[in-house]
């Protein structure tokens, strides 16, 4: 009974999975067509039913790019990049992000930062951890035998794995701290940041972000979000004028 039990899973879990790679190929075939409006219905619905991948929100994202859907474009990229670092998606990125006005100019970056930050995105945090795991797995293994087998003239050796063990560490840490980051962006036109999460006349408007805008979110008090931007600034923002990355 148990073995008909597990034969009929397997077979409505095939099913399931064939459904959704059908309904993909589908969303992609309307996207070929031009026809944007009705890919982007199938690949919602597909997210709908938890079939989440990096190709298709960068799917999802080309076809808000060809209706002229700034916001959500990027949005998706975004989104993409958050399961699998990938350059195509950056280039795509920078292209929708070329259409926003008054964009945002991030500080400039040491040639350190942006060397360490190449190194970061080389991989996505889950290659990272493994990689990570299996390099302090070896250098535990190898002080093992090396002090069974009394070798001292594996010390060097020893201490170079112990060392790219350390830097892994750091990366993966580095990894997990931007890929839990809390980011969003902005959903309106024009937003005012204030300087207070309150609408009384001690609430200073600081400036204007842009439709599309990325910004980090900092803390969160009722309907309002304290973002900071990559230049530096910060300020309150309406929560609903944000949609969330994670």
């Amino acid at each position: 009974m148990k073995k008909h039990i597990i034969s009929i899973l397997l077979l409505l879990s095939s099913i399931y999975l064939f459904a959704d790679e059908s309904l993909f190929h589908k969303a992609n075939k309307e996207y070929e067509k031009g026809n944007y409006e009705t890919a982007i219905d199938i690949y919602k619905e597909l997210i709908k039913m938890d079939n989440i991948s990096s190709e298709l929100y960068y799917n999802l994202g080309n076809s808000y790019y060809k209706i002229e859907n700034w916001a959500e474009s990027i949005w998706c990229y975004e989104k993409s990049l958050k399961i699998k670092y990938d350059n195509k998606t950056i280039e795509n990125l920078n292209i929708a992000k070329s259409k926003i006005k008054n964009r945002i100019n991030p500080l400039p970056k040491t040639f350190y930062k942006k060397w360490w930050d190449k190194v970061i995105n080389l991989l996505h945090i889950k290659k990272w951890q493994i990689i990570t795991i299996l390099s302090l797995w070896l250098t535990v293994s190898f002080n093992i035998v090396t002090n069974l087998k009394r070798k001292k003239s594996k010390k060097y050796l020893f201490i170079v794995l112990y060392s790219i063990c350390i830097i892994l560490i750091i990366i993966s840490q580095q990894s997990y701290n931007n890929f839990i980051k809390k980011e969003a962006i902005i959903f309106s036109s024009s937003l005012p940041v204030n300087s207070e999460p309150t609408k009384n006349i001690n609430n200073k408007k600081l400036f204007n972000l842009s439709l599309g805008t990325k910004v980090e979110v900092i803390k969160t008090k009722k309907d309002w979000i304290y973002i900071k931007l990559n230049d530096g600034r910060k300020g309150w923002i309406k929560e609903n004028d944000v949609k969330r990355l994670n």
